[in-house]
């Protein structure tokens, strides 16, 4: 727990220990924290008020860790869910009120899904990192409000499918990198036709490549 005289502090580098837990008072006192850096630890669970008061905060990395995205629960299934491990991570509740968070770094854990509306609150995200996860499916409200999102990195994953709504609404989007995944290159082309990028660029060197490879 940081105290009181830490409320100056707008910098926390906390990275590669053996921080397993994150309490709701672990950063209560930082109110003027701008950059928070946890990644490398074993972080499995995260109070939902953890970051309710870091309402400064531009910069998360939890990279390196080893928690999943759930869905929001209600206090009953906690109840009922007591002895069960996917009660211990971290769901939607956990990014609310960080109005000023431009950048989310979630890669390298065992996420293997993301339920709709987790980002909802993060309106002025610009870069979000969800490479070298678990995940398999991304439904049509994953990325919901994301509206000043410029970087989505979704590499790495085990992707099978992508609604085809799913990035319409990310309108200032500029880079989506979508390599190492599980996408037949005809899935992806047609995908991308509901996708608009101002670079091109980048999602068409992807698909050449997928094209190449899946010719040799």
């Amino acid at each position: 727990v940081f105290n009181r005289f830490l409320n100056r502090l707008e910098v926390l580098l906390f990275h590669n220990n053996r921080l397993v837990r994150i309490n709701e008072n672990t950063f209560e006192n930082l109110i003027s924290l701008r950059v928070l850096n946890i990644y490398g630890n074993r972080i499995q669970e995260i109070d939902e008020n953890a970051f309710v008061r870091m309402r400064k905060v531009e910069k998360i990395n939890l990279s390196f860790n080893r928690f999943d995205l759930v869905h929001v629960k209600t206090t009953t299934d906690a109840a009922a869910a007591t002895n069960n491990d996917e009660w211990l991570e971290i769901n939607a509740n956990h990014f609310r009120n960080l109005a000023n968070l431009r950048e989310l770094n979630l890669s390298y854990n065992q996420i293997k899904s993301i339920p709709n509306e987790t980002f909802a609150d993060l309106y002025n995200l610009v870069l979000l990192d969800l490479s070298n996860n678990l995940i398999e499916e991304i439904r049509d409200g994953a990325f919901k409000n994301l509206v000043s999102l410029v970087s989505l990195d979704l590499k790495n994953n085990l992707i099978q499918s992508i609604d085809k709504l799913t990035f319409q609404s990310l309108k200032s989007l500029v880079k989506l990198d979508l390599n190492g995944n599980k996408m037949k290159p005809k899935y992806l082309l047609n995908l991308m036709k509901n996708v608009t990028l101002r670079q091109t660029s980048v999602i068409d060197d992807i698909i050449a490549y997928d094209l190449e490879i899946s010719q040799q």
